[in-house]
């Protein structure tokens, strides 16, 4: 937690920070629902029963189901898109790290994968269930982590770590590889985790 965050959840008032506590568990719990359910399967009442609240007082903090779904799946995006954010180093290091952390973090969500990827350019996205602004909102997210490895990628080959010739077929294969893992492979602990995740970024660099 940096310096900055640590001193506002000090000076919040407790009543606050419940709030903002109880809502992270409100979007866990709509995660779980919807992954273990599907979207038309998983209902307010499910979600609020998962974490003993009436359905009442879920409906004081999310009106809507589908308002719960983009927030659920902004706020998985937006901690992937921060964690890549700070990733640093030279472009091998910084990429490695990139790598490390999205891999990490998708096995960490596992379960919501196929929702999100459902909700950008699935079923999910063509029947509509998000308003259009919301839509472009995750898809701008996406682009925006996409445009990180971009960059990085072009930093490599402009400092002569990475010889490949096209960046952009490199990077989307890169993505490619590390964003469909969670749906073949299942470490059961951390060191398969480690090894699949060596075995994982060794094979995007030979791309590199």
């Amino acid at each position: 937690m940096s310096q900055s965050a640590a001193i506002e959840k000090q000076v919040k008032p407790a009543f606050v920070r419940r709030r903002s506590n109880r809502r992270r568990e409100i979007i866990d719990a709509a995660i779980d629902q919807f992954s273990a359910r599907g979207y038309d399967g998983a209902t307010l009442k499910d979600i609020a029963e998962a974490i003993d609240l009436t359905h009442a007082a879920l409906y004081y903090y999310y009106k809507s189901k589908d308002v719960l779904l983009f927030e659920a799946v902004s706020l998985i995006l937006n901690e992937l898109l921060d964690t890549l954010k700070g990733c640093e180093g030279a472009p091998r290091a910084q990429l490695k790290s990139m790598m490390v952390a999205q891999l990490t973090y998708q096995f960490e969500y596992h379960r919501a994968m196929p929702l999100i990827d459902s909700v950008l350019f699935g079923a999910h996205s063509r029947r509509g269930v998000l308003k259009d602004e919301q839509s472009r909102y995750l898809r701008q997210c996406q682009k925006d982590m996409i445009g990180l490895y971009h960059s990085a990628v072009a930093a490599g080959i402009k400092s002569g770590e990475f010889t490949c010739k096209d960046v952009r077929t490199t990077v989307f294969s890169i993505i490619g590889i590390l964003s469909h893992a969670p749906y073949w492979a299942s470490p059961v602990n951390d060191k398969e985790m480690n090894a699949f995740v060596e075995k994982q970024t060794d094979i995007c660099f030979r791309l590199l």
